[in-house]
């Protein structure tokens, strides 16, 4: 992927979280007392399920995880 195809690719994927979670909030299975914390949460765990479906956390002994735990860790990201 090209720079412009990885943020338009970030840019969708967050979205999706978006779109759904305000979907989830007009039909009222937000509760209305949950504040930035909870909803906080709530992103990271729909990230956290989105992410299951990548070989990096299937097989995360392989190459690649490795090789993405390093860049993680040396570009501090």
């Amino acid at each position: 992927m090209n720079r412009s195809e990885q943020k338009n690719f970030v840019r969708e994927h967050l979205a999706s979280f978006a779109h759904d979670l305000c979907r989830r909030i007009d039909l009222g299975h937000i509760p209305l007392e949950w504040d930035g914390h909870e909803l906080r949460c709530v992103v990271a765990e729909k990230a956290k399920e989105a992410a299951r479906f990548s070989d990096i956390r299937r097989h995360p002994h392989c190459k690649r995880a490795k090789d993405y735990r390093n860049i993680v860790a040396v570009n501090n990201l």
